[in-house]
């Protein structure tokens, strides 16, 4: 049994869930629209690198699965209780309105575009790691980071922001946020390769998916 597997999984999850909450949270960093979602969502990549490093493209596969349907749950309960009739005293209805009613449309551009981010990231770390022989993940965990990401920005912020910002405030927040990716990609690089050696050491695991199926809709 995996020390640290369900600890990993049940965060990944936890932040995915956080940054579906806080996608339509808009700031302002350095003069530039943000989505205050672009603080917490590159802490996904990073663990989808490591689970999938240590542990094998099959498991960071269920863990991504395990992740959308708790998204989905957590998108669609969310705003069915709150509508639930509310007491004459209580005056937030509109807030939680306001705030959850978008989840189900966050949910169909989460559903799209990190089914297709989060599938590919996990799949080049964990071809290229055959390709190299299990050598400079550091790399690898940047260059999956570069293509996932680019994918996921491009549909997430199209399919979720069309009809809440002008196009050119889209194409902004969308820019900046995938540069910050990016450089938080190489930032986390090293504390990533870290904590991979750590984990290998201590689950005495390395996995190699040289026989693996890489179809993210096969769940064996």
């Amino acid at each position: 049994m995996y020390k640290f597997l369900i600890f990993l999984i049940a965060l990944y999850i936890t932040l995915l869930l956080v940054a579906t909450l806080l996608v339509h949270k808009l700031t302002i960093v350095l003069g530039f629209t943000i989505s205050a979602s672009t603080f917490i969502f590159p802490f996904t990549y990073t663990i989808g690198d490591v689970v999938a490093e240590v542990y094998g493209y099959k498991v960071s596969r269920q863990m991504i699965w395990a992740a959308f349907i708790s998204i989905f749950i957590f998108d669609m309960c969310s705003p069915l209780l709150a509508h639930l009739p509310a007491p004459t005293f209580w005056h937030l209805q509109n807030s939680y309105n306001v705030v959850l009613d978008s989840l189900p449309r966050v949910f169909m551009g989460d559903f799209i575009a990190i089914n297709i981010g989060a599938f590919l990231n996990i799949y080049f770390i964990s071809r290229w790691k055959i390709l190299t022989h299990g050598q400079y993940f550091w790399l690898r965990s940047i260059g999956s980071t570069i293509l996932g990401e680019a994918i996921f920005n491009i549909l997430a912020f199209f399919i979720i922001f069309i009809g809440f910002m002008p196009l050119h405030a889209i194409i902004q927040a969308m820019s900046i946020s995938y540069l910050f990716k990016i450089a938080f990609a190489f930032f986390m690089a090293y504390p990533a390769s870290l904590l991979v050696s750590f984990l290998k050491n201590i689950e005495k695991v390395d996995n190699y998916d040289y026989s693996t199926n890489f179809n993210p809709f096969k769940l064996d």
